[in-house]
């Protein structure tokens, strides 16, 4: 079969994206940050193929995002993972990769001017797999997908994003790499953390489970920290043992209170079931391979910069973790 390379416009583009998703053997890979409604007909994926997104709970109020769209999807058996951060659109059909402006909207299919880049050559599918691969590090939970339903306002002006009104760009999920180790709480704190797992029970997905993780005082990333962020935890019991690196977690709710000997935080984070851990070693190696030099915190590092957060989940992502038979 020739190679096909080819420039498309607005008229060709959907017609082109349309043919090749109905037609496709394989499964197919679609990237888009917006999706929005109407998007579960104006694209036929089946169960098996995968749609990544940038679902926020700030792209659902500004109705950028159609969480109900994705719902259809996910009844449909597709795959839906987030990155807050993407703004590649990137269609993948079977042995085609198309890399395009279009997002997945009506108003991309019918009203904006629109162009995209098709080519069949196999080198440049088997790069557009690994470029997947490399971002399909967080699923989209059957809760965070109802927050955001919930979050939902549709568009006042349909071909507009939201504006910040101080101008400032804040990071619409952190990633935090936690150096912490066992600890047997007081038995007085017994209240506050069966409020807070209390809380993260309603909000973890089906298979997963709660851990808390404890910081007395008033920790200096507190005011940074929201629901969603991921958690990167380094475990170590005592100096003598290894530090193992866990898979990462979700934030998904946390507490403060003031004790007798203080403030003390609670964070509860939901954790994936059935994955294995890796050692600090095995973890700072791959990062280093991938271009990212890290060093272990003595307490507590947000991960700035969208590569070095690209990386260190994918390292660590469940997929990549998951328990082999």
């Amino acid at each position: 079969m020739a190679k096909r390379k080819a420039f498309l416009t607005s008229r060709q583009l959907w017609s082109t994206i349309g043919d090749l998703a109905r037609r496709s053997r394989g499964h197919n890979l679609v990237a888009v940050p917006y999706v929005g409604a109407g998007a579960s007909k104006q694209l036929n994926l089946r169960r098996g193929d995968v749609l990544l997104c940038a679902l926020t709970k700030g792209n659902s109020r500004a109705g950028a995002i159609c969480p109900a769209e994705l719902r259809m999807f996910g009844n449909r058996g597709v795959r839906l993972y987030q990155q807050a951060d993407l703004h590649a659109k990137v269609y993948l059909l079977g042995g085609t990769l198309i890399v395009t402006s279009a997002n997945l909207s009506g108003a991309a299919r019918d009203i904006l001017d629109e162009v995209g880049i098709i080519s069949t050559d196999r080198e440049w599918v088997r790069e557009g797999k690994a470029w997947f691969h490399a971002r399909l590090t967080q699923p989209i939970t059957p809760h965070w997908l109802k927050e955001c339903e919930q979050a939902y306002r549709p568009p006042r002006v349909p071909l507009l994003g939201q504006v910040s009104r101080n101008g400032r760009k804040t990071p619409a999920m952190r990633v935090w790499l936690m150096n912490i180790s066992s600890i047997d709480p007081p038995p007085e704190e017994e209240p506050i953390r069966k409020a807070g797992e209390t809380i993260a029970k309603q909000r973890k997905a089906p298979r997963s489970t709660i851990e808390w993780i404890r910081f007395a005082g008033t920790p200096r990333f507190l005011n940074r920290l929201s629901d969603g962020d991921a958690v990167i935890q380094i475990w170590q019991d005592g100096s003598r043992s290894i530090p193992e690196v866990y898979p990462s977690a979700r934030l998904l709710h946390y507490r403060t209170r003031l004790g007798r000997r203080g403030r003390i935080v609670y964070l509860f984070i939901e954790e994936p079931s059935g994955c294995r851990t890796m050692t600090w070693a095995n973890f700072k190696k791959a990062c280093a391979e991938q271009g990212v030099k890290i060093r272990k915190p003595t307490a507590v590092q947000e991960i700035r910069g969208a590569k070095n957060q690209r990386v260190l989940l994918s390292v660590v992502s469940p997929d990549r973790l998951g328990k082999r038979v």
